[in-house]
């Protein structure tokens, strides 16, 4: 385990790029790094989106609609989940999940860039 890791066990790694060809992007930086990626989408790109964060190292992957879809057994009593969101899904969507998230003990989100 990284001393990055011990410092803060239960962390959010957010990526949510515009357009679809970051969000792929945003995917790979999250993926080698969270245990858990979580892609918010319902668009053409999203069920990809998934293929490659298991393809980059993710523990696992899943697609949700919104905070509602989110299943607590996905959750990791400590560990890192990468937050990501298809070309198509409003910001809104991932401001909800980042509140469901919190109500876990998700409070610690590090935003990333995906260029």
């Amino acid at each position: 385990m990284s001393t990055q890791r011990l410092l803060s066990t239960r962390r959010i790694l957010l990526a949510t790029p515009p357009g679809c060809a970051r969000a792929e992007r945003a995917v790979e930086i999250v993926a080698p790094h969270s245990d858990v990626v979580l892609v918010i989408g319902s668009g053409d790109d999203a069920p990809g989106l998934i293929e490659v964060a298991r393809r980059y190292g993710a523990g696992s992957a899943h697609l949700i609609g919104g905070a509602a879809d989110l299943r607590g057994e996905w959750l990791p009593a400590d560990g890192i989940i990468g937050v990501t969101a298809g070309a198509s899904a409003p910001g809104s969507l991932v401001r909800e999940l980042l509140g469901t998230l919190a109500r876990h003990g998700y409070t610690d989100i590090e935003g990333l860039t995906a260029s």
